[in-house]
């Protein structure tokens, strides 16, 4: 199960705040680490960051704030303006969480996630499209959540997730156009979670599932068949590269426990892309320059049988992913990065390193 499915179907306990999670320590400012890594601290307290945007001079991260022993959550949202980072007041006040986000321009951003302040899942839109958010009436469906947003060229806005469909969860797509909401559904009802979405370049839209990867017709989505059927085969990030390659990330679930997934589709097939052989899992793919970099969490067993939770970076090097470093933290410490995206001069990388948020950056090199 990705992280963000685990954020909006287990109330957070995959966020690392199960029992046995270290206590909270600060991330140093301005801390400079590997490879030109910078920490920047986010203010918002015990927080995780999900996923980030930076895209037209506006970089954007989401996520959720920790209230009451993690009884409760707020969603949490963040710009960076420079200096560091800022938290944006949402009109939010439930217990919800926010797990993507995308730019669309400058002044318009858009977050999603779920809402459970009634009890039940409800999927959570969020817009900025001026000097404050201010929430879009979601699709109505029984119950449901929100992974990933994206916008597209044509002004539209697409977010994947699950919704309650005739009293089963199902995978479901929807397209925001015109103050509309339309459900793109056919071909999914075998797939029980929209993990993350992309558009590429020329407008081909594609989804990684739980199970599985589908790619769009205009009209239905059709199952990509090169990936099993049953489940041991996550994908939970997409990525384009310059040339119109799609790289994807995700978990593979294997006899020796979790390992970390990558595929790559030169626009006549998927290939696998080896990975490290160590426990682990991706959950975001980004394109740095000309670089694939993927993050996601490396477990690491303690003396004791106990497991380790470490940040997780790695990158592409003659047509291989291989371990980079990742941002520093604090020795001992229990973290994970969840989204990456890269801009025109910079990488960003978020996560939570023992409760607090996690927002770096770095430059990016050129090849």
């Amino acid at each position: 199960m990705n992280r963000r499915e685990l954020l909006v179907s287990a109330g957070l306990t995959g966020l690392g705040l199960a029992a046995g999670t270290l206590p909270g320590r600060a991330v140093a400012a301005g801390r400079g680490s590997r490879r030109g890594w910078t920490v920047t601290p986010v203010d918002a307290g015990e927080a995780h960051l999900e996923d980030v945007a930076s895209t037209r001079g506006s970089t954007w991260a989401v996520g959720v704030a920790l209230l009451d022993g993690f009884q409760e959550t707020r969603p949490l949202a963040v710009r960076h303006t420079g200096g560091g980072w800022q938290v944006t007041p949402t009109p939010v006040d439930t217990h919800a969480a926010l797990t993507a986000v995308a730019v669309a321009a400058a002044d318009d951003v858009w977050a999603v996630g779920v809402d459970h302040g009634d009890g039940t899942d409800r999927p959570l839109v969020l817009r900025r499209d001026g000097a404050d958010w201010r929430r879009i009436e979601a699709p109505d469906v029984p119950a449901g959540a929100f992974a990933d947003v994206v916008a597209a060229p044509d002004g539209s806005v697409w977010a994947a997730g699950w919704a309650s469909v005739d009293g089963a969860e199902r995978a479901v797509v929807h397209r925001y156009a015109e103050g509309e909401w339309q459900l793109l559904g056919d071909g999914l009802e075998e797939a029980i979670n929209g993990n993350a979405l992309l558009i590429g370049s020329d407008g081909q839209a594609w989804l990684a599932l739980n199970p599985g990867l589908a790619r769009f017709d205009d009209s239905s989505w059709t199952m990509v068949e090169d990936f099993p059927a049953d489940g041991s085969e996550i994908l939970t990030g997409l990525a384009e590269d310059g040339s119109g390659g799609i790289w994807a990330v995700g978990v593979a679930h294997t006899g020796a426990g979790e390992r970390p997934l990558a595929v790559g589709y030169d626009g006549e097939s998927w290939q696998p892309v080896e990975t490290p052989d160590e426990p682990g899992q991706l959950y975001d793919i980004a394109i740095a320059g000309s670089r694939p970099v993927a993050v996601g969490e490396r477990f690491v067993e303690q003396p004791g049988g106990d497991l380790l939770f470490e940040p997780y970076l790695l990158e592409v090097r003659d047509g291989a992913f291989v371990p980079a470093d990742p941002p520093a933290v604090p020795e001992g410490s229990t973290g994970v990065l969840t989204g990456v995206v890269a801009d025109r001069s910079r990488l960003w990388a978020v996560g939570a390193v023992d409760q607090q948020a996690l927002a770096a950056r770095r430059v990016i090199a050129p090849r």
